[in-house]
């Protein structure tokens, strides 16, 4: 009874235009390897997207209790100006200055005074967690891994910030 009905519910998912599901009924062993191995990739990005938008979360708010705590954090932060940190494979976000104050928005803005954009959620992580991050992030920028938009000096200035 069961086969049957699950039967049915094959039929009614498999469609032509899907690559992955055509494979897998012509041959069971390829096709079911390579649909397994494109969630696994699926689900590996994903953890490191939710990972990596946490991470710039939790910079965001590190960032607002800092210059709430510190008069000196207040006042290296002079003017109106925003910075963009993210990864080809996430949206991103972008921390707002605003006269001694912050704030940080989901999403990499085109305004941003400087954007640093890593080739992964991956490597970002591994870059921003890093004991030595500084000096990974400018051998990726000499490399050409990581990218940068803007001004340099920004960017710096935030790890030393942070």
């Amino acid at each position: 009874m069961f086969s049957s009905a699950v039967r049915s519910v094959e039929r009614q998912h498999a469609r032509p235009d899907n690559n992955a599901l055509v494979d897998s009924q012509t041959d069971h062993g390829i096709g079911q390897a390579r649909l397994i191995e494109w969630a696994h990739l699926l689900y590996l990005g994903t953890f490191e997207h939710l990972i990596m938008d946490f991470l710039l979360r939790i910079l965001g708010i590190v960032f607002r209790v800092k210059c709430y705590l510190s008069a000196r954090a207040r006042t290296q932060i002079v003017g109106s100006f925003s910075i963009s940190i993210g990864a080809i494979n996430t949206r991103g976000r972008t921390f707002l200055f605003n006269n001694g104050s912050v704030c940080s928005e989901h999403g990499l803005s085109s305004g941003s005074i400087a954007e640093l954009i890593f080739p992964s959620s991956a490597k970002g992580l591994a870059v921003l967690i890093s004991p030595n991050a500084e000096t990974h992030l400018i051998s990726g920028l000499a490399t050409g891994d990581i990218q940068c938009r803007g001004d340099l000096r920004y960017i710096l200035w935030i790890y030393e910030f942070a």
